[in-house]
């Protein structure tokens, strides 16, 4: 796996010294693909499918090496109830 800058910035978001004001923005971890995507992107561009896309598969990736662990959480979001995968770092299990 080549370790880009978003994967880099992705993994920083897991540091202990900025947990508390990324939960301020998006919540605590575990975090989802539109709550990376915001931190990565901002506040104009998260919701863009092609960018939110390519933010999923590099957390996928991520997963298949070993660096995060997803778990999926059945949630409501905008009055439907829909399954939403979260992802931490695997000392967080």
């Amino acid at each position: 796996m080549h370790m880009t800058k978003h994967k880099k910035t992705i993994l920083s978001y897991f540091e202990p010294a900025r947990l508390t004001s990324i939960a301020n923005i998006i919540g605590p971890p575990p975090y989802d693909v539109y709550g990376i995507s915001y931190l990565l992107h901002g506040p104009d561009e998260y919701k863009n499918p092609i960018r939110r896309e390519s933010v999923r598969r590099s957390l996928e990736l991520m997963v298949s090496f070993g660096l995060l662990t997803k778990s999926s959480h059945r949630e409501v979001r905008n009055g439907m109830t829909c399954v939403v995968c979260r992802y931490s770092l695997k000392s967080e299990e």
